[in-house]
């Protein structure tokens, strides 16, 4: 029904308009016709979600400088933007955030969790054909691509590449596990005869980061650009040991090695 215009009649005189009756009967139509706003209730909170009520300022935390307060992230399935105090339940992280919720049906829930920290990690999950929830997966961004890797059964849980520099040199290490070692410039000089070559000798270089024990190392060793001796490397999954082997007697090559393996 369209909204009903109670007739007034000529100004001054009413001549010609709606009778009492009529009018209030039309006023309360229009009250009472859920097409329009005047026949509403306004919500009861901002999480209220009582079919038709009115939405008020801040309603789900739109317009809100204080977003409503959940406690237990499984439980909001309801589209709106959300605070999350420190320690929620089933939040990502125990860093307290911000929820914004994205729902297509009551068993199809998506969910942006943003954490409130100098760095903020950003997580997604889903609710899917529930109740079930997907796990929760770190959206990276450019402050979040350089840090510390971790990992969780094989799962990636830090940082995407981390680097870590000290006297020993400098280490490169990958979210996936791959480990790369490069050393610091080593003077050596070959001049130990072996045979009818020349040898030096045996230099110990300590990682600048330790390789998984478990795990398979490997290396090499160069000369800078002379081109003459030839490097050997052993590696173990904390040291190497580095030598050089010559056509002739030489002193001050300056040698530099890169060790390959994983970290766990």
């Amino acid at each position: 029904m369209a909204l009903q215009q109670v007739n007034l009649g000529a100004e001054g005189t009413g001549a010609g308009g709606d009778t009492a009756r009529r009018a209030f009967e039309k006023m309360n139509a229009n009250f009472s016709n859920p097409a329009y706003a005047a026949s509403k209730v306004v919500q009861a909170s901002p999480t209220d979600t009582t079919a038709g009520a009115l939405m008020a300022v801040g309603a789900f935390g739109l317009g809100a400088t204080n977003g409503p307060q959940v406690t237990d992230l499984n439980a909001v399935l309801v589209g709106g933007q959300y605070a999350v105090p420190d320690g929620a339940q089933n939040a990502p992280t125990p860093s307290l955030g911000t929820l914004q919720v994205i729902a297509y049906s009551s068993v199809a829930v998506s969910q942006l969790f943003i954490s409130r920290e100098s760095v903020p990690r950003i997580y997604l999950r889903a609710y899917v054909a529930g109740p079930a929830w997907t796990p929760w997966s770190e959206i990276y961004h450019a402050r979040r691509i350089l840090g510390i890797v971790s990992q969780s059964s094989g799962v990636p849980t830090g940082a995407i590449f981390q680097i870590i520099e000290n006297a020993n040199g400098r280490a490169v290490r990958y979210a996936d596990g791959t480990q790369i070692c490069f050393s610091p410039a080593f003077t050596i000089n070959c001049n130990i005869q072996y045979g009818s070559i020349y040898r030096s000798d045996d230099t110990n270089w300590t990682y600048p980061a330790s390789f998984s024990a478990s795990g398979q190392t490997s290396g090499s060793a160069s000369c800078g650009n002379s081109g003459i001796p030839i490097g050997h490397i052993r590696t173990l999954y904390d040291s190497a040991t580095l030598r050089l082997a010559c056509g002739g007697s030489r002193t001050g090559d300056s040698v530099s090695a890169v060790a390959f393996g994983r970290w766990y």
